[in-house]
């Protein structure tokens, strides 16, 4: 059985707690919620809401879990984190629902013409951003590990110019580079 005190919620999408149980994380501390459905644990709501992607890991269990993101809310500030998603017109269903977000964490990295229905580009998200109402985009899921052919740091500097361009407040860490490589 995982022990970890540090953690006394998880709160995740439909089927990930049956993964978490079998991992040996404590039921009592897993809270499974369908799309949409919310939880208010400790003075804080949790919303799971929709994302877009597969839920196709492994081929003896295809689609048996549900994929989504969250939205977290106190009585000060909201936190919108979309999961892996493709884009589609969720983001400004968020924005009906919950109003202005304070901060969002985008995919926006591991892209290509193959997954565009699964993950999205740094100018989707950044338009995500927008249709959301996010004060603040924090672009997320890139210089993890290497799935698409895009460079490591390709998402990052796309989505700081796609911010510049259209508007949009982004916090990413800053990059320097140097002739021997980045630092």
């Amino acid at each position: 059985m995982i022990q970890d005190s540090r953690v006394s919620h998880y709160v995740v999408p439909l089927g990930i707690d049956v993964i978490l149980n079998g991992w040996g994380v404590d039921e009592s501390k897993l809270h499974p919620l369908g799309w949409w459905e919310s939880i208010d644990l400790d003075g804080v709501n949790y919303t799971v809401v929709p994302s877009q992607h597969s839920s196709f890991r492994n081929p003896l269990h295809t689609f048996e879990t549900l994929w989504g993101g969250i939205y977290i809310k106190n009585n000060l500030h909201s936190l919108y984190y979309t999961g892996d998603c493709g884009n589609y017109d969720v983001f400004s269903r968020i924005y009906e629902r919950f109003g202005e977000t304070e901060l969002m964490l985008s995919d926006s990295a591991q892209y290509s013409d193959a997954w565009a229905q699964t993950h999205m580009t740094p100018e989707q998200a950044v338009q995500a951003a927008q249709d959301a109402h996010a004060k603040w985009l924090m672009p997320i899921h890139w210089g993890t590990f290497k799935l698409s052919t895009h460079p490591w740091d390709e998402p990052p500097k796309r989505a700081v110019a796609a911010a510049e361009e259209q508007g949009v407040s982004l916090a990413t860490p800053r990059i320097f580079f140097r002739k021997e490589g980045c630092i």
